[in-house]
């Protein structure tokens, strides 16, 4: 009777014709709706007239070069922009138009370790990271002070997170530089001159520590116990100004995009390096950007959805089977827990020790996650496999689709489904997400993406046919609580300490591509079970995803 019930729950009830009409009806309507976010997008970028150069030691770098009025014989000033660690020049392309809208030279490098740079990040604090940035930093100055049409009398330099750390160093120890400005970022002077004309910003969202630490960097440079909000300090003209300013956004994306973030930079240098151009430099920074990105991405994923239920699925073998009293979503989800935060102590004691088997997948901060991960999945797999010993199973274990083996599950038809769902992640989702992060992979990348998604398999294997079982409904919620535990342990790792630079930024990230596709496979799971196209599908989605944004650490 039971088995029956839960029969019953599972198989989804035949759609009638005027729901396949409405559901075509939709698609085409997501189709039209993406089209139009991706054209808006597109023209968005286009107010961004940059080009990709190579400057000097191999460092590629955005630039974008306003043209001199006739009373500029000397060029435009410029400044030069340093992203975090983990970032790219994408995340400050809005702050970059806005300020080559207002007549100023920018100049975005790619610092080693990101992107194309084929330079490793051999760092592992933000100290370490800003002293293994400076030749690139110096490089990108020396490039805007040589540059036909820049000013070379007249160059700032600014950055954020880590990039601001960079930045403060490089500019205590180049007196020629004009004015600093750091946005979410504070560094110890290490040159011997203090950094000139320093603008430090921060976001509401920002941690209070460093807030804490902002503010006591500022009243140390001023000579005060303590310095007021939005009020300036010293003398621009000797270059020992000062000013520190909040605005109100709950992190780096929103901080980076806000129009009131690039409001305040512009007036900090038009003090300093007055520039002839749009007095706001609204003409060229991209409006709605983030309006038009969700549209997009929203319509990308129904149509995700849409090819995902035109994908064969894998028939039942048999009956399901029926849930053990020791397969509860309680005892799952703890199984899950434990396994992740015995991924996450076991790799960390690890490293403590001396260790790094890990250290072969060169993509700092995203190794310790595909390595705690891994050792999660294997557990999972083993205390599964020890389970299955002790019980007689309802079906035949070659017939099971909650196999535990990933031979056991593997299926070429699904292997290509999962391949499918990939590619529009690939192409489409790159140009949806293009103003926000780079998701092209230089040749250099592929190697270690390919590693990742490998090395991830048998953890989201091990979910797929731990958790995604009986009706929809209990399959998502189980499903998304235990990837909400994986990442409370990823997280949790990050904020003690556990875990090397920029794991903790990896955190939403997965966060973003875990909603993604619990909403994709809720949408098609009454097809059949699919464990093999789910887990490969996450697998590539997050093997990429940290190949792009992770630090390499040697080639």
């Amino acid at each position: 009777m039971r088995l029956a019930r839960w029969k019953r729950r599972t198989v989804a009830a035949p759609l009638t014709a005027g729901s396949l009409n409405a559901m075509r009806w939709s698609y085409v309507g997501a189709t039209f709706l993406l089209l139009v976010s991706l054209a808006a997008i597109r023209s968005q970028l286009s107010t961004l007239a940059y080009s990709t150069v190579e400057i000097e030691a191999g460092v590629p770098a955005l630039v974008l070069a306003p043209e001199a009025t006739e009373d500029q014989a000397r060029g435009v000033p410029s400044i030069v922009l340093l992203h975090d660690l983990g970032g790219d020049t994408a995340s400050l392309r809005t702050l970059a138009g806005r300020l080559a809208g207002a007549g100023y030279g920018v100049v975005v490098p790619q610092l080693r370790g990101h992107q194309a740079n084929r330079h490793p990040l051999a760092a592992r604090t933000f100290e370490q990271v800003s002293k293994n940035w400076q030749q690139d930093v110096e490089a990108a100055v020396l490039y805007a002070r040589s540059r036909a049409g820049f000013d070379p009398d007249a160059v700032a330099i600014g950055g954020y997170g880590a990039g601001a750390t960079a930045a403060l160093e490089y500019a205590s120890s180049d007196p020629s530089v004009a004015a600093t400005v750091a946005i979410s970022g504070v560094g110890p002077r290490v040159g011997p001159y203090p950094p000139p004309n320093v603008l430090a910003i921060w976001a509401s969202g920002d941690s209070s520590e460093l807030r804490e630490q902002i503010r006591r960097a500022g009243a140390e440079r001023a000579n005060l116990k303590q310095v007021v909000v939005d009020r300036v300090y010293g003398e621009l003209e000797r270059g020992t100004g000062l000013k520190l300013t909040e605005v109100g956004a709950l992190g780096s994306t929103s901080l980076l995009h806000a129009a009131e973030t690039g409001t305040r930079v512009l007036d900090w240098l038009q003090r300093i390096l007055p520039a002839r151009g749009d007095s706001e430099g609204e003409d060229r920074a991209p409006t709605y950007l983030m309006a038009w990105t969700f549209t997009a991405l929203v319509a990308l994923v129904w149509l995700l959805v849409g090819l995902a239920r035109a994908l064969p699925g894998r028939p039942a073998a048999g009956e399901p089977a029926v849930e053990s009293a020791g397969n509860s979503v309680a005892t799952s989800c703890a199984g899950v827990a434990l396994a992740a935060a015995l991924g996450c102590l076991a790799l960390s004691l690890h490293t403590a020790a001396g260790g790094g088997w890990i250290d072969f997948l060169p993509l700092q901060g995203a190794r310790d996650v595909v390595g705690a991960w891994l050792i999660a999945g294997v557990a999972l797999h083993g205390c599964r496999a020890l389970r299955e010993t002790r019980s007689s199973p309802l079906v035949e274990p070659a017939e099971e689709l909650g196999s535990s083996s990933l031979m056991g599950i593997w299926n070429g038809t699904e292997t290509g489904s999962a391949l499918l769902l990939f590619l529009p992640i690939l192409t489409i989702g790159g140009v949806v997400l293009e103003p926000w992060v780079t998701t092209a992979l230089p040749t250099h990348r592929l190697l270690p993406a390919v590693t990742a998604a490998i090395l991830l398999l048998p953890l989201f294997t091990a979910l797929e046919c731990e958790l995604r079982r009986g009706p929809p409904v209990r399959a998502l919620a189980v499903s998304a609580l235990s990837r909400v535990l994986l990442l409370g342990a990823l997280a949790t790792s990050c904020a003690v300490g556990l875990f090397e630079l920029p794991a903790s930024d990896l955190v939403w990230r997965c966060a973003a591509i875990f909603i993604a596709f619990e909403l994709l496979a809720y949408a098609v799971q009454h097809k059949g079970q699919r464990p093999w196209t789910f887990a490969l599908t996450q697998s590539l989605w997050l093997g990429w995803m940290f190949a792009a944004v992770a630090p390499v650490t040697y080639l």
